[in-house]
């Protein structure tokens, strides 16, 4: 199932010492405690607060600021899932105060990722898109710099989730008052993975491609010149940020009407996505299609590009 997230905000403490790390003495009874706030969506299977159940967090205790010469080394805080049970967010892994004269560096990820830490710098992960629309995920991140018991003060430290991939729509009009009615659209030549830079919260995909079916809305179609949003209830698709080139395409696989008379044979036609606007992380793109009648000329619009809109609800603090 997609994981289409709303906004909540958890909050954990972590109540006793286990680690090796000297305590700092003025703040031995400060618990570090942990809030997360995530951005409103409208995709495939929208869910509330009680559908965000877990993120994973991770920690590392460092002597100044991160930098890009930072060397992290051996975490504070292992990679230890939060989950929720109704408004209760609780963690089954060890607890951890904050620790004597260092500052600490966080980054989560909802679904978990496996972060690989480089000699010095940030963490990446690598990660794949899965092939249907169903099994898409809404991918968040979120990282929190330097904090000690005194920047974090009563309320925790907050960790800012944003959605790290791209969500496509589409919509379609006709070339003239005719009806067309829309069996298939396709996204090919599309890249299908890509390492994730939390110093830079970009991607560099990787070289592979794929192709994504886009899920249309049953008896897809629109009459006319006006543009229609024929995408599935709460459907998208949920890609990689990158930009194009020479095979990446739009295929629509459509026929014409006047009223319910067939007056086309069934038509496959291709736009080229090769130097359009590229897709850039926590953005929803909606292209809309001008379908051709008697031709496999079909147009694609420049994209309608938003962002997700946020709020804030809070749990538990």
């Amino acid at each position: 199932m997609k994981k289409i997230l709303l906004a909540a905000m958890a909050v954990i403490a972590f109540t006793s010492c286990s680690q090796d790390e000297e305590m700092d003495n003025a703040t031995q009874n400060s618990r570090i405690r942990l809030g997360a706030i995530v951005n409103t969506t409208t995709k495939a299977v929208v869910t509330d607060n009680s559908n965000f159940t877990a993120f994973t967090v991770v920690g590392y205790a460092t002597d100044g600021e991160m930098a890009a010469g930072t060397a992290l080394g051996t975490p504070f805080i292992p990679a230890t899932p939060i989950t929720k049970s109704g408004d209760t967010w609780t963690t089954k892994t060890l607890d951890y105060y904050w620790p004597f004269n260092k500052q600490v560096q966080f980054f989560a990820t909802s679904p978990t990722q496996t972060l690989t830490v480089p000699d010095t710098g940030y963490p990446t992960f690598n990660y794949t898109i899965n092939t249907t629309s169903d099994t898409q995920e809404d991918l968040l991140v979120a990282k929190v710099a330097n904090q000690t018991a005194t920047t974090a003060g009563d309320n925790g430290v907050i960790l800012g989730f944003t959605h790290a991939l791209t969500q496509v729509n589409f919509s379609v009009k006709g070339g003239d008052g005719n009806t067309y009615k829309v069996s298939s659209i396709k996204i090919a030549g599309i890249n299908d993975a890509g390492k994730y830079d939390f110093a830079t919260g970009q991607w560099t995909p990787a070289a592979s491609t794929a192709s994504y079916d886009y899920p249309l809305a049953e008896n897809a179609a629109v009459t006319g010149t006006d543009a229609v949003a024929i995408g599935a209830a709460n459907g998208a698709l949920m890609l990689m940020p990158q930009t194009f080139s020479t095979g990446s395409k739009v295929t629509v696989t459509y026929q014409v009407f006047a009223g319910e008379t067939p007056i086309s044979d069934t038509i496959t036609a291709d736009a080229d996505l090769n130097g359009s606007t590229a897709w850039t992380p926590s953005a929803k793109f909606r292209y809309t299609i001008t379908l051709a009648n008697g031709g496999k000329n079909i147009v694609l619009g420049t994209p309608t590009v938003t962002g997700w809109s946020s709020s804030e609800t809070e749990i538990n603090k």
